[in-house]
């Protein structure tokens, strides 16, 4: 029953999403994609005209993956679990509390009103307010408040206009907002540009290993986030040297674009250096080792000037931001291990 369930989830979510996909293709060649498994879009991003789809994990097979971690994922799609869980090994954002239900919850206060949320972070660079579960991105908000006034996703706001925001909200949970190093900053200032580093336990060695990992950054799109198919930039790190290729932008719908630089700011993103990537690498390889249970996750990191903060874990991976460089399959280790767990 338990498998039948899972392809029953999986498929319903395929056919959903790939019918609601915006990519410009005709019906023919729609139809042939879903039969290979792959969205619209997808064979745009992954340029099928020169390269082969048995070297990127289908869409479809991507569904499967969220079932590898099992009942370990809960870990990674509850931020303050997280926090809990991972605090002791990483330098992960403080939380200063959380909003249910439209009620807001400060740790360490007695009285939890907005005022003293904003006493709390006045002068500051403010918190991040993003949803407690789930991931890619999405309703991330950033308040700020100074002498100039309070700020949310730089609108200014009034302190009625901040209490309805804040009673508006389900599940969110309010973390501190990241310093992000001169490097992330110089390229796109409006968002906190953080890297998805993924980690892997080899099922017949039960060691770790790093596949791919990718740099993204913001645009005007995304601001405060840096999420891909909002408009944000993905760029390649050689893994070996902490270094930058170039960046992939997806408009959308038809066509995909590399910049060497960012389309905004102008800075060069080739050729730029991750200044401390090997101690990012090197950790995040050490505490996948130590939390070995848990067999696929997509790490999001900020480098800062004095380390780095690791802002989240998932486990469900969007592989277009990293397959736009590279086809997954092509990694004979990683074939294997998602030959292992049955997703291909």
């Amino acid at each position: 029953m338990l498998k039948l369930h899972y392809f029953l989830v999986t498929i319903k979510s395929y056919l959903t999403i790939h019918f609601s996909s915006p990519a410009k293709l005709n019906l023919f060649r729609r139809l042939t994609l879903f039969l290979k498994g792959f969205f619209g879009e997808s064979s745009i991003l992954y340029d099928f005209k020169n390269n082969n789809p048995k070297d990127y994990l289908s869409d479809y097979d991507r569904l499967k993956t969220r079932f590898i971690n099992g009942d370990k994922n809960v870990v990674l799609h509850d931020k303050e679990l997280f926090a809990f869980v991972f605090g002791s090994y990483l330098d992960i954002p403080k939380n200063l509390g959380y909003v249910w239900h439209g009620k807001l919850h400060l740790y360490g206060e007695e009285q939890n009103t907005v005022e003293n949320l904003l006493n709390r972070i006045y002068g500051t660079s403010g918190v991040i307010i993003k949803p407690q579960t789930g991931g890619g991105g999405f309703f991330i908000n950033h308040l700020r408040a100074n002498e100039d006034g309070i700020f949310l996703n730089n609108q200014r706001i009034d302190m009625p206009g901040l209490k309805d925001f804040i009673a508006k909200l389900k599940a969110f949970v309010i973390t501190e907002y990241v310093e992000q190093a001169d490097y992330a900053k110089a390229i796109f200032p409006g968002s906190t540009n953080t890297i998805r580093l993924v980690t892997v336990i080899d099922p017949k060695t039960n060691k770790p290993f790093i596949p791919i990992a990718v740099h993204k950054f913001g645009t005007s799109k995304t601001m405060p986030a840096d999420n891909f198919f909002q408009g944000g930039l993905s760029a390649s790190i050689d893994l070996e040297t902490g270094i930058l290729g170039k960046a992939a932008l997806f408009p959308g719908k038809a066509r995909l674009e590399w910049h060497s630089h960012h389309p905004e700011t102008g800075a060069p993103i080739e050729g730029v250096k991750v200044p401390n990537w090997k101690e990012i690498r090197d950790r995040m390889l050490y505490v996948a080792s130590v939390f070995s249970s848990i067999k696929y996750i997509g790490w999001d990191i900020a480098s800062t000037n004095d380390g780095f903060k690791v802002i989240e874990g998932n486990g469900f991976i969007d592989p277009h931001l990293i397959q736009v460089h590279r086809g997954l399959l092509r990694d004979p280790r990683l074939r294997e291990f998602y030959k292992h767990y049955k997703v291909i």
